[in-house]
């Protein structure tokens, strides 16, 4: 990664990478942020230069940009947040209220009618899942509540992912522990218990020797 100092080749404007995101009972997602180069206030707007949303208008289907804004600043000391008014290059700081970031991701402070945008920073690499297991609630009435709590932790964990298959919730992640830890997370911070189904395990091949017959 640059420098904080490291003057961006194609922009002036400073990035700001998502490194990070954890959850919060009372202020929810909180995403872990450092800024390259950008001098920010606690409620100015960011641009997310990673992503991209499609919406409706006029029953029509457009792709406009993300744009954020936090609802507080903090900085991390110990296992405490303290609120702060403004970020400056170099900072390490959390911030709450950004809805659509993820782990990996770039933002930049948003600048009405801007159409110059540096390049995001290199994101970061998450390895692909090797590991599956179908995943339903103890208690039946808790299906929704499931989905939503599965759909927090994948925010939280870029390695673990959630699909749909056949009406069934499947969790894929880079091992069996992976899961168990997930299924403990669920457990224990969203009082959901749950039980998971017999594993899956990705088999991957390749040909090693060629040979040709006649």
């Amino acid at each position: 990664l640059p420098s904080p100092n490291e003057k961006n080749q194609y922009d002036s404007t400073g990035r700001i990478l998502a490194f990070k995101v954890s959850q919060d009972k009372h202020r929810g997602p909180l995403v872990w942020l450092r800024s390259y180069g950008s001098s920010l206030d606690a409620k100015s707007p960011l641009l997310n230069l990673s992503r991209e949303i499609e919406k409706d208008s006029d029953n029509k289907k457009h792709v406009q940009s993300v744009i954020e804004r936090s609802t507080g600043l903090f900085r991390p000391f110990a296992d405490e947040l303290l609120p702060i008014e403004r970020i400056e290059p170099g900072d390490i700081v959390v911030a709450s209220g950004l809805r659509h970031t993820v782990t990996g991701e770039t933002l930049i402070p948003y600048v009405k009618n801007n159409k110059t945008f540096p390049v995001p920073l290199e994101a970061i690499v998450v390895p692909p899942p090797v590991f599956a297991q179908s995943v339903e609630p103890v208690r039946a009435n808790d299906y929704d509540a499931l989905e939503r709590a599965l759909s927090i932790l994948t925010m939280d964990d870029p390695s673990l992912r959630l699909e749909k298959v056949d009406d069934s919730l499947v969790i894929s992640g880079l091992g069996e522990l992976h899961l168990q830890i997930a299924q403990q997370r669920l457990d224990r911070d969203f009082k959901i218990p749950v039980q998971l189904g017999s594993p899956e395990v990705e088999l991957r091949e390749s040909v090693i020797n060629s040979f040709s017959h006649d």
